[in-house]
């Protein structure tokens, strides 16, 4: 059904576009038949004004103003095998121009039309290309995130399950409870990034205030570093002494959030993390490096749209909203994001937002 609406939609556009160049074509062509036209008339008008000479009795004096009435455009002229009519050159020259400028009109004219055809044609298919993309990732979407939302839910269960045998010892029960607890936090993450989805007209809605960077990246560490800790991560810190930003608090914690927990997620199990922070210009930049899989460069561009996920055998998959999440959070403070990686080196995301002057 795809592919017939795809070849429907190819012939639509090739019509069109044949329409277009059929009708410059034509444009064109009419007006040189428009000089070829006024030439006919004036040699219509030579012959009518030779047989007004003949009825006249061939009197010039009474012919010549008859002429100048009738045929202003035509003149008498006197060469050796007599009188002779001919068109006024200045009139043969302005009838040239026109048949010029009409088709300069024609083909500009044509060329504008032609080019807003390929420009719209253009549009709508890039319109039906985003869309079918945005349903695919939508699918793999909901696919993944199915898949993210029951394996969790299943471990809960069989752990449960699991708790109400009356053989197990304090120390399995204990290492139960934390395999729990850490299930239950991939719940709260996957849920927390569909609703920061589903409500993202919120980002950047909540107090905007002034606040202490490094401060705010310290609490956001140790809030992770549970996680962090539980996945063998280390995660160090190089900040700069004070750095202030205007804006949402909770706009940097999704962020830096995201960033953290995905340096962790798409890692071996001895991850190394180093978030650093530094002024350049007038401009906070905060970085968070990690030594994981990588991220190939084809995959660059369209890494920080909304579920768009990397495949990567190493690596769970992913629900697809993180790396979107945290490019919303960045134009919310007024920056953006970018990403410096290769397959295998590693990977650093970078936020580069506007500091303003350190307070006292």
């Amino acid at each position: 059904m795809r592919n017939r609406l795809g070849l429907i939609y190819s012939i639509f556009v090739a019509l069109i576009l044949l329409i277009g160049f059929w009708w410059v074509f034509f444009l064109v062509r009419e007006s040189g038949n428009y000089e070829k036209l006024q030439f006919q008339r004036h040699q219509t008008d030579i012959a009518t004004a030779f047989y007004m000479y003949e009825i006249s009795s061939r009197n010039i004096d009474a012919f010549e103003p008859m002429l100048k009435q009738h045929f202003p455009h035509l003149q008498l002229k006197m060469t050796d095998a007599g009188l002779t009519i001919v068109v006024d050159p200045e009139i043969h020259l302005a009838v040239h121009q026109e048949s010029k400028r009409k088709k300069r009109m024609f083909v500009t004219e044509g060329i504008f039309f032609i080019l807003l055809l390929l420009a719209g044609t253009s549009i709508l298919t890039l319109a039906a290309r985003r869309e079918r993309d945005f349903k695919r990732a939508r699918e793999l979407f909901l696919a993944g995130a199915t898949h993210e939302l029951k394996t969790p839910l299943a471990c809960l269960r069989l752990y449960t399950e699991t708790l109400q045998r009356p053989e197990l010892d304090g120390s399995q029960r204990n290492r139960i409870y934390g395999s729990m607890v850490e299930d239950v936090d991939r719940l709260e993450n996957i849920i927390e990034q569909v609703l920061s989805v589903s409500s993202e007209e919120n980002i950047g809605s909540g107090k905007i205030e002034n606040f202490d960077v490094k401060n705010e990246i310290e609490l956001i560490v140790d809030h992770v570093s549970r996680f962090a800790d539980e996945n063998n991560a280390l995660v160090r810190l190089n900040l700069h002494d004070k750095c202030f930003l205007t804006g949402d608090k909770s706009d940097l914690e999704i962020a830096l959030c995201n960033l953290l927990r995905n340096a962790v997620i798409y890692n071996s199990d001895s991850a190394e993390i180093l978030v650093t922070m530094r002024k350049n210009a007038g401009r906070l930049l905060i970085s968070v490096a990690d030594n994981g899989f990588g991220i190939d460069k084809k995959h660059h561009k369209r890494i920080f749209e909304s579920f768009q996920r990397v495949d990567n055998k190493n690596a769970p998959a992913g629900s697809g909203l993180g790396l979107y999440l945290v490019k919303r959070a960045a134009e919310s403070l007024g920056g953006t994001v970018s990403l410096t990686s290769n397959l295998g080196d590693g990977s650093t995301f970078t936020l580069d937002l506007p500091a303003i002057e350190d307070k006292k």
